[in-house]
């Protein structure tokens, strides 16, 4: 396990499993110890319960299957897919352990998903989109398109994360000398950043800080962007019928450097209802 949490490369390998595996632990016992992921959580309920209009619902990346399993509680005939072979595994021995029957857990890439014509009510996406470069991303909504009934909505959320951690309170002023900046030119800036400061920090405090960012899927490699996602669910036969932004990160912020953040859209979690387009 990495020493801080905050800095795991979101890889396929153990560490990073065992962190998800810990984090769903702890929120099963408590579920008041992760309140961003209740919020997720009630996002997929509310809007579940609101429009969908069937009982068959999928997740694609459903990892340790934490939010299926409160799906399934709610009444949904669940499915669950993850390519990470060790959250399934543990996903199943919980689904075991608490008796839930209407569960079904299979390990897949996004790209390999094949359910023999089998069509879904209900597709909810949590913290994947971030994952998948622009190409792989609009195979990925085709993929949905295809899998979800005429009437079946749609349901993603995406966390922030590229450059998240210069929200820290340590590095938050280099932020801000370059907040004014011309758009082009603070993305360049944040480039620079993302190149210089985990060098140095590194060279201070012996920790590997460049462990933040992963630029080849499947790591953080596509930050989320309201606009461009809605585009790309256009082009692939969605109607996008709501989109909302949230950011956990600022909330310790106040005043003129909370309206900067968000302006920027460092810290940004999106929320998106989908329904397929008809004609």
């Amino acid at each position: 396990m990495a020493e801080n949490n905050e800095y795991i490369i979101p890889v396929n390998n153990q560490a990073y499993s065992l962190y998800f595996i810990e984090l769903t632990k702890k929120f099963l016992i408590d579920p008041n110890s992760d309140p961003q992921f209740q919020k997720e959580l009630d996002f997929f309920i509310r809007y579940s319960k609101n429009f969908g209009r069937g009982n068959n619902l999928l997740e694609i990346g459903c990892g340790t299957g934490r939010t299926l399993i409160f799906l399934a509680k709610a009444g949904y005939e669940c499915y669950g897919i993850d390519f990470d072979p060790m959250q399934i595994k543990f996903a199943e021995d919980i689904k075991n352990e608490m008796g839930i029957k209407n569960i079904y857990f299979l390990t897949a890439d996004v790209n390999d998903i094949v359910f023999n014509n089998k069509k879904f009510d209900i597709i909810i996406s949590n913290d994947l989109v971030e994952h998948l470069p622009d190409k792989e991303l609009l195979k990925y909504f085709r993929k949905v398109h295809n899998l979800l009934n005429e009437n079946g909505i749609f349901l993603i959320h995406s966390k922030p994360l590229k450059y998240t951690y210069l929200l820290n309170k340590k590095f938050i002023l280099f932020l801000l000398l370059g907040f004014f900046l011309p758009e082009k030119l603070f993305s360049r800036y944040l480039r620079l950043l993302d190149y210089t400061i985990p060098r140095i920090f590194k060279l201070i405090t012996g920790r590997n800080l460049q462990d933040t960012w992963q630029d080849l899927p499947p790591g953080h490699c596509n930050p989320p962007d309201e606009e461009i996602i809605q585009i790309q669910l256009e082009t692939n036969g969605f109607n996008v019928e709501e989109i909302a932004t949230y950011h956990p990160g600022i909330r310790k912020f106040s005043g003129i450097f909370r309206k900067i953040l968000r302006s920027k859209k460092l810290d940004s979690s999106i929320y998106i209802y989908c329904t397929k387009y008809k004609e």
